[in-house]
């Protein structure tokens, strides 16, 4: 298990809301208080979890063993996917009350580029909800079971 940490403020409740809406089947899982996510890297492959806590301003980081030997790169992703290497105090200053309704807003990200390309051409013009069912067909048809069974993995270039 790692702990990240981050700046606040953080709006945990919209990041995980925003990730629970374009949710894949298979591959992600979001509830009110962590996201957890499947993710393959080189020949590495397994889940990880995330659970923040803001009270602390860290997230737990929770790794599968098939993706501890690429711990360091997980983490680089998660902190990409939650934005927590942002320090929002200088936008905040410069902003003020344009900022002051959502002071806590982070731009999300995403853990693989190849499949935030493939996310963005599908949710061309569809709802979010048909984006999410259709990038789960795309991984139904030709994504890869995780060889532990536990979810599936996005395919690969």
């Amino acid at each position: 298990m790692f702990t990240l940490r981050y700046q606040p403020p953080y709006d945990w409740p919209w990041m995980l809301r925003f990730l629970g809406d374009r949710a894949v089947a298979g591959i992600e899982e979001v509830s009110e208080s962590r996201y957890r996510r499947t993710l393959a890297i080189g020949g590495h492959q397994g889940w990880f979890g995330v659970t923040p806590h803001p009270a602390h301003a860290t997230v737990t980081l929770e790794i599968s063993d098939g993706l501890l030997p690429v711990a360091e790169e997980v983490q680089s992703r998660v902190m990409r996917l939650f934005d927590l290497r942002f320090d929002p105090t200088p936008m905040l200053e410069t902003l003020g009350p344009l900022a002051a309704d959502r002071p806590g807003l982070r731009l999300p990200g995403s853990v693989d580029v190849f499949e935030q390309g493939v996310r963005a051409i599908l949710g061309q013009l569809v709802s979010v909800a048909m984006a999410a069912k259709l990038t789960g067909k795309v991984v139904q048809a030709v994504g890869m079971e995780l060889e532990d069974g536990t979810g599936w993995r996005f395919p690969t270039p």
